[in-house]
């Protein structure tokens, strides 16, 4: 089993820690791209010490948000 801690950080000022587990190997990339669906852009999602920052942008193929490594 593969473990994953991961820290949240919303722009609000919430900050809040949840740990994943999987059978399967991952990328913090991944892992992030997974949670960040759930939060609004500006928020920094950090995995296994790797920080990804949900942005905004104006690609129709994209869709609304991405993320970027910070």
């Amino acid at each position: 089993m593969y473990e994953y801690n991961i820290i949240i950080k919303q722009p609000t000022g919430k900050v809040s820690q949840n740990k994943i587990t999987s059978r399967f190997e991952k990328t913090p990339e991944m892992i992030a791209r997974s949670e960040m669906c759930w939060y609004s852009t500006g928020t920094i999602i950090e995995v296994n010490g790797k920080a990804f920052r949900k942005i905004h942008v104006d690609d129709a193929v994209k869709g609304y948000a991405e993320l970027e490594e910070v």
